[in-house]
């Protein structure tokens, strides 16, 4: 048997923007598995669980739509840009900065 702490996320929800009130809170809902939380931005960010749902799943959601969920990935190297400065996905240059900073394989 396989301990819960130990499993990964069992699925990617999209919550949908159900409405907003006069204080600035929004009532966000998942279509999936019934999720609904009360979110507030400003000042201060504040949530409140009004019904759990599924709370091993991922949700995610967007006032403006266009929400794809999915597994992070990695993506390549581009050229360098003419600043000198380095993308974050140029293994090499990550490399020669840990080198750089003693941290490197030496």
């Amino acid at each position: 048997m396989t301990d819960e702490r130990d499993q990964h996320v069992a699925d990617e929800h999209v919550m949908v923007l159900e409405g907003d009130g006069p204080s600035g809170a929004e009532e966000w809902h998942c279509p999936t598995c019934g999720r609904t939380v009360v979110v507030r931005w400003e000042p201060d960010f504040e949530q409140l669980v009004l019904v759990e749902g599924d709370t091993r799943a991922a949700h995610a959601g967007s006032r403006h739509g266009g929400v794809r969920l999915g597994p992070p990935t990695r993506r390549p190297a581009t050229a360098r840009p003419a600043t000198g400065a380095a993308d974050v996905g140029d293994d090499d240059a990550w490399a020669r900065w840990l080198a750089d900073h003693g941290l490197g394989d030496d």
